[in-house]
C-alpha cells in the first residue's frame, strides 16, 4: 500500500487519501421497491398489508440562496422507512403547504446557511418547525437541543422569542444513514430519478470527514435523507446509538 500511496502521490499529483464509507448508484437502485411517487408505500406494499405499526412522516429541508430541496418520507416504528417523495421549491409557501397536506411529525429545516439562518428560525417560530444545524466536531451524542433566541443579532433581539435548535453531528448521521441505506428498510419508490440517485452517492468519507466526491456538485436531497435520520431518532422510529466520546466546545458549523 505504501508503494500505490507514492504513486497517487508523485505521479499523479493526487494526495493519498483512504474512503472510509460512502454510497454507489447499485445500494441505490437496490432499494427501488413496487410503488410510484406519491404513493404511500406502506399501504401499497403486500408486505406490509394489515401491520398495525404506527407511521408518521417526517418532512426535511435543505436552504440553499434562492430556493429550497425537500424530501418527505414514512416512519414506521420498528425503523422501517419509505420516502414518498422529493423535490425543489421556490418559496415558503410551497413548504408550509406540503408539511400541512401531509401532516407531518415533524418538519425538519437546515439552518446553516449563513445569509438565512434568520430567516430560518423565524419561519420555524410561525410554522412550529424544528431548526437543524450540522455540527463541525465529533459530538459526544448523535444530537442535542438547546434553546436560542430567534432574533440573536438582530434589531429585534431584545423581544426574546425563542426556539429549540437541533445541532447534531453530522459525521455520525450521515455513517448511520450510509448503513441503513446499505442494510436497513429504507425504500424508495421505482420511478426515483437520476438526479435523486446522483445527489444521494454525492459524498464520501474520507478520514473523519464527508467531502464531496470529484464531479459531484449537488448534494442537497443527501443533506435531506440525513436529517430524516435524524428525525426518526429524535421522534422514536430509530433507536438512539450513544457514542462514547468526549465533548467538545467548539460549536462551529457546517453550512449546506
Amino acid at each position: 500500500s505504501g508503494d500505490l500511496q507514492d504513486f497517487i502521490n508523485s505521479e499523479l499529483g493526487e494526495v493519498w487519501s483512504i474512503v472510509n464509507k460512502t454510497t454507489d448508484e447499485k445500494s441505490i437502485v437496490k432499494r427501488r421497491r413496487h410503488y410510484k411517487r406519491g404513493e404511500k408505500a406502506f399501504e401499497t406494499l403486500t408486505e406490509y398489508a394489515g401491520s398495525d405499526i404506527d407511521r408518521g412522516y417526517i418532512l426535511t429541508v435543505d436552504v440553499q440562496k434562492t430556493c429550497f430541496w425537500w424530501v418527505l418520507r414514512e416512519w414506521r416504528k420498528d425503523g422501517a422507512s419509505a420516502m414518498v417523495d422529493f423535490g425543489r421549491a421556490d418559496t415558503w409557501e410551497e413548504i408550509v403547504k406540503l408539511a400541512d397536506e401531509t401532516d407531518c411529525v415533524c418538519v425538519l429545516v437546515d439552518s446553516g446557511y449563513g445569509v438565512r439562518t434568520s430567516e430560518v428560525y423565524q419561519i420555524c417560530v410561525a410554522h412550529r418547525f424544528t431548526p437543524t444545524k450540522g455540527a463541525s466536531r465529533r459530538m459526544a451524542m448523535p444530537w442535542t437541543q438547546n434553546t436560542i433566541n430567534v432574533f440573536e443579532g438582530t434589531r429585534k433581539q431584545r423581544d426574546g422569542e425563542s426556539i429549540q435548535l437541533v445541532t447534531y453531528d453530522t459525521i455520525q448521521i450521515k455513517g448511520l444513514l450510509a448503513d441503513t441505506i446499505e442494510s436497513g428498510e429504507w425504500a424508495v419508490p421505482s420511478n426515483v430519478t437520476v438526479d435523486y440517485i446522483q445527489q444521494m452517492t454525492s459524498e464520501e468519507m474520507i478520514g473523519d470527514k464527508w467531502v464531496l466526491k470529484r464531479g459531484h456538485r449537488d448534494n442537497h436531497l443527501w443533506d435531506c435523507e440525513a436529517m430524516q435520520i435524524l428525525g426518526a431518532m429524535i421522534f422514536g422510529y430509530m433507536l438512539t446509538v450513544e457514542i462514547e466520546e468526549e465533548k467538545t466546545d467548539d460549536d462551529s458549523t457546517e453550512g449546506g
